[in-house]
Protein backbone atom coordinates (compact mmCIF):
# COMPACT_ATOMS: atom_id res chain seq x y z
CA UNK A 1 0.00 0.00 0.00
CA UNK A 2 2.50 2.77 1.11
CA UNK A 3 4.82 2.02 -2.09
CA UNK A 4 2.18 3.07 -4.05
CA UNK A 5 0.62 5.56 -1.75
CA UNK A 6 2.79 7.24 0.24
CA UNK A 7 2.50 10.71 0.92
CA UNK A 8 6.62 10.95 0.80
CA UNK A 9 7.56 10.55 -2.98
CA UNK A 10 10.88 8.81 -1.74
CA UNK A 11 9.23 6.43 -0.04
CA UNK A 12 7.17 5.40 -2.95
CA UNK A 13 8.38 2.54 -5.37
CA UNK A 14 5.73 1.94 -8.21
CA UNK A 15 7.37 -0.89 -9.94
CA UNK A 16 7.76 -2.62 -6.54
CA UNK A 17 3.89 -1.93 -5.55
CA UNK A 18 2.62 -3.67 -8.66
CA UNK A 19 5.09 -6.92 -8.37
CA UNK A 20 3.47 -7.04 -4.87
CA UNK A 21 -0.11 -6.19 -5.62
CA UNK A 22 0.08 -8.34 -8.87
CA UNK A 23 0.89 -11.22 -6.52
CA UNK A 24 -1.74 -10.63 -3.74
CA UNK A 25 -4.14 -10.60 -7.34
CA UNK A 26 -3.52 -13.82 -8.24
CA UNK A 27 -3.46 -15.21 -4.96
CA UNK A 28 -7.07 -13.83 -4.27
CA UNK A 29 -8.24 -14.76 -7.76
CA UNK A 30 -9.02 -11.09 -8.69
CA UNK A 31 -11.51 -10.77 -6.37
CA UNK A 32 -10.47 -9.01 -3.83
CA UNK A 33 -11.35 -5.38 -4.20
CA UNK A 34 -8.27 -3.68 -1.83
CA UNK A 35 -5.91 -5.54 -3.93
CA UNK A 36 -7.03 -4.03 -7.47
CA UNK A 37 -7.66 -0.77 -5.92
CA UNK A 38 -3.48 -0.81 -4.77
CA UNK A 39 -2.55 -2.24 -8.25
CA UNK A 40 -4.19 0.43 -10.08
CA UNK A 41 -2.97 2.81 -7.81
CA UNK A 42 0.42 1.00 -8.29
CA UNK A 43 0.33 1.13 -12.27
CA UNK A 44 -0.69 4.46 -12.02
CA UNK A 45 2.30 5.41 -9.97
CA UNK A 46 4.46 4.02 -12.56
CA UNK A 47 2.70 6.27 -15.28
CA UNK A 48 0.77 3.18 -16.35
CA UNK A 49 -2.29 4.84 -16.38
CA UNK A 50 -4.06 2.30 -19.17
CA UNK A 51 -3.59 -0.80 -16.36
CA UNK A 52 -4.70 1.49 -13.65
CA UNK A 53 -8.06 1.92 -15.30
CA UNK A 54 -8.37 -1.13 -16.27
CA UNK A 55 -7.75 -2.23 -13.02
CA UNK A 56 -10.26 0.12 -11.27
CA UNK A 57 -12.49 -0.95 -13.51
CA UNK A 58 -11.89 -4.90 -12.77
CA UNK A 59 -12.42 -3.67 -9.27
CA UNK A 60 -15.75 -1.72 -9.81
CA UNK A 61 -17.08 -5.11 -11.94
CA UNK A 62 -16.40 -7.30 -8.74
CA UNK A 63 -20.19 -8.86 -7.91
CA UNK A 64 -22.08 -6.44 -5.20
CA UNK A 65 -21.10 -8.35 -2.17
CA UNK A 66 -17.73 -7.52 -2.67
CA UNK A 67 -18.01 -4.31 -3.50
CA UNK A 68 -18.74 -1.21 -0.92
CA UNK A 69 -22.20 0.53 -0.68
CA UNK A 70 -20.80 3.71 -1.71
CA UNK A 71 -18.37 3.59 -4.82
CA UNK A 72 -17.95 6.92 -5.26
CA UNK A 73 -14.39 6.67 -4.55
CA UNK A 74 -13.71 4.34 -7.09
CA UNK A 75 -15.08 6.22 -9.52
CA UNK A 76 -12.99 9.24 -8.36
CA UNK A 77 -9.66 7.10 -8.87
CA UNK A 78 -10.92 6.26 -12.44
CA UNK A 79 -11.21 9.49 -13.45
CA UNK A 80 -7.72 10.68 -11.63
CA UNK A 81 -6.77 7.73 -13.78
CA UNK A 82 -8.29 8.95 -16.95
CA UNK A 83 -6.76 12.19 -16.35
CA UNK A 84 -3.42 10.42 -15.67
CA UNK A 85 -2.72 11.44 -12.39
CA UNK A 86 -1.55 9.35 -9.22
CA UNK A 87 -3.40 8.96 -5.79
CA UNK A 88 -0.07 9.57 -4.11
CA UNK A 89 0.15 13.15 -3.28
CA UNK A 90 3.60 15.23 -2.75
CA UNK A 91 4.45 15.43 1.05
CA UNK A 92 3.62 19.76 2.37
CA UNK A 93 6.18 22.12 1.25
CA UNK A 94 7.78 23.39 4.08
CA UNK A 95 6.17 27.10 4.63
CA UNK A 96 7.61 30.00 3.27
CA UNK A 97 8.52 32.81 5.67
CA UNK A 98 9.12 36.22 4.69
CA UNK A 99 12.21 38.06 5.45
CA UNK A 100 11.69 40.31 8.30
CA UNK A 101 12.51 44.04 8.25
CA UNK A 102 15.90 44.94 9.54
CA UNK A 103 16.22 47.56 12.36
Amino acid sequence: FELALDKRPVARDGAKAVEIARRVCELTQWQNLDALDILAAAYAETGDFAQAEAMIRKAMELPLGKLPTNIAPLEDRLRRYKAHKTIGLPAPSPPVLSPTASP
